[in-house]
């Protein structure tokens, strides 16, 4: 039987330099939701995986939904999996 892999995905949006959203979520559809939902002009990403993490800062939805697929990347979780 294969382990399963738990990663956290962290989102924070900004809007005039304030926080309006934190979120923490499992799913990559969640995050992709409170993006569409949520007005913002910044956005900050992390991805924790067991024993190290990904993250970084976006101006632009584009820029992060390419940063959430790189750090979600089957080949890459397969290789954490190891």
């Amino acid at each position: 039987m294969r382990t399963k892999l738990r990663i956290r995905m962290r989102l924070v949006l900004y809007r005039n330099g304030e926080k309006v959203l934190d979120a923490t979520k499992r799913k990559k559809s969640q995050i992709m939701l409170e993006l569409e939902r949520v007005s913002h002009d910044k956005a900050y990403i992390r991805v924790d995986y067991p024993g190290g993490c990904n993250d970084s800062e976006h101006a632009t939805d584009e820029s992060l939904k390419k940063a959430l697929s790189a750090y979600t990347e089957k080949s890459l979780l397969d290789f954490l999996l190891k």
